[in-house]
């Protein structure tokens, strides 16, 4: 006796489709393992320039625009933090966050009128507390970069697109 059509077509049907499950399976958890931390790491990078560049275009326009007194002064100091090494930058931030007695913790504690403990080591701050720390330090070198570039600017010319709006 033979076994109905439709009976061998919903095996083959079934065999397929746990096959399939298997490969998605396997596939959701490479993409888990091996992918999701590259694509994070990849964000990260683009968050850092773009905060970087931002914020070291403003800061070189303030400083190379505008009459400040200690103008030398502030360019020093936004440049120190490129010429420290990884091991500095790790040490100073790992003070500042430190749960216990670390510096944002107490100025948090002090505005709030209350102990305020921030985990910054925990998971979802970890990322944020790299972002800071990479961004502090390398805003300093795209800083007189751009100085330089401005500075390169006739007068003339800011003056002339001043008067045609």
């Amino acid at each position: 006796m033979e076994p109905p059509k439709g009976l061998i077509t919903r095996i083959l049907e079934l065999a397929f489709m746990l096959a399939l499950s298997a490969y998605l399976i396997r596939t959701a958890a490479y993409w888990i393992q091996e992918v999701w931390p590259i694509l994070l790491t990849i964000a990260i990078i683009v968050t850092v320039t773009i905060i970087t560049f931002f914020f070291a275009i403003v800061f070189a326009a303030i400083l190379t625009r505008e009459k400040i007194r200690g103008q030398n002064f502030f360019r020093i100091i936004f440049y120190i933090p490129n010429i420290l090494s990884v091991v500095v930058i790790a040490g100073i931030f790992s003070a500042i966050y430190k749960p216990d007695n670390g510096m944002l913790n107490s100025i948090f504690s002090l505005f709030a009128g209350r102990d305020v403990m921030v985990l910054w080591k925990d998971q979802p701050m970890v990322i944020v507390s790299v972002i800071i720390a990479m961004v502090w330090q390398a805003i300093g070198y795209y800083m007189v970069m751009y100085m330089a570039s401005m500075s390169a600017v006739p007068v003339d010319l800011y003056e002339s697109a001043s008067l045609d709006g």
